[in-house]
């Protein structure tokens, strides 16, 4: 894990990142299970939580999400976050890789949520905002005055060149434009924010000292894509904000 402290001029790279624990403010997803495929850099957002309008259920343990009565799913589209609110089960969350109508989807692994029967669970989702525009992927981070940060990482990595990330923010004026305050280094990794491999090593947090109004985080692949979006060969990509007051 590395820490980069961005700044309106300046990336520091630190090589350890102390956990947030109780000072944690805010802890919120920006994206995860993100299978990037263009070269445009596109910009990314989990919308806040909203309810399913019925229940879901599995048949025991299994990747295919039912609905429990009528069509949970209308609303909910690939790329969403679910994760049920009641039962045995609660806080379990996947992610939407395939929707085959309002009453079925298949999630990124298999999940047992059969223990209420026929009954089913009450669940919400997040859904997935994607947008390569000035007004795609923002989120408000005006209140958090004493520390801003972005975590992020890549899972899973089959696309020729990697992936880069970066990150935008914006102050409240009037005038003000976006402005590109991650990546500012030239070294492979956290410290340019392109990475070629998976796990440990790319994953870093952007540590933002600024009086930014709102941000976002942008990611792209470099050359090309693999081609397909099957299980092994998509990427996994994900992110998360937190905030000190």
């Amino acid at each position: 894990m590395k820490l980069l402290r961005a700044g309106l001029v300046m990336v520091a790279l630190a090589l350890l990142v102390p956990h947030l624990g109780a000072q944690a403010d805010a802890v919120f997803p920006i994206v995860a299970d993100f299978d990037a495929d263009s070269t445009t850099m596109t910009y990314v957002l989990f919308d806040q939580p909203r309810s399913g309008n019925a229940n879901l259920k599995t048949s025991g343990s299994s990747a295919t999400v039912t609905a429990a009565s009528g069509t949970p799913f209308d609303a909910v589209a690939v790329g969403d976050e679910i994760f049920v609110r009641d039962g045995p089960t609660d806080g379990l969350v996947r992610y939407v890789r395939d929707k085959a109508s309002g009453a079925s989807i298949t999630v990124n692994s298999a999940v047992n949520w059969s223990a209420n029967g026929a009954t089913g669970f009450g669940f919400s989702y997040r859904t997935l905002r994607t947008g390569t525009g000035d007004t795609a992927g923002w989120f408000n981070v005006s209140r958090w005055k004493r520390r801003k940060e972005v975590w992020f990482g890549v899972e899973q990595l089959v696309a020729t060149g990697g992936v880069l990330f970066q990150v935008d923010c914006i102050t409240g004026a009037p005038a003000a434009k976006p402005t590109k305050v991650y990546p500012q280094g030239s070294t492979a990794g956290c410290d340019n924010g392109t990475f070629t491999a998976a796990g440990a090593a790319s994953r870093c947090v952007v540590v933002m000292d600024l009086d930014a109004t709102r941000c976002r985080l942008g990611v792209k692949i470099v050359t090309a894509d693999d081609g397909d979006d099957l299980t092994t060969n998509r990427e996994d990509i994900h992110a998360e904000f937190h905030g000190v007051e």
